[in-house]
């Protein structure tokens, strides 16, 4: 095996482990998020399931009302981390029959 190859491999393992690193504290941050905004997702989203607006309405308002939450509990997310927790929390109350 040439050194060149050594040091590819070595590197190739090294990225893989950072990575997977990475991969652990964004998604252990995502769940903390979760936990912090679990409150106000679930009553915006409750609230909003009997109103008469439409279903990409309905998401923008979520989606308003949660950041806000987050913005005034000083949480540090992206626009996706939002639109996912909308996403979790609506299939979640679905599934368990609080919502339609």
């Amino acid at each position: 095996m040439s050194i060149l190859q050594s040091i590819k491999n070595f590197f190739s393992k090294a990225l893989r482990f950072v990575g997977a690193m990475l991969k652990a504290v964004f998604t252990s941050a995502f769940k903390i998020l979760m936990a912090k905004l679990s409150d106000v997702a679930t009553s915006t989203i409750t609230k909003l399931a009997t109103t008469d607006l439409s279903g990409d309405e309905k998401r923008k308002q979520a989606f308003k009302d949660i950041k806000a939450a987050a913005l005034e509990k000083m949480l540090t997310f992206t626009d996706s981390d939002i639109n996912l927790i909308i996403e979790v929390f609506h299939k979640a109350l679905k599934e368990q029959g609080v919502i339609d």
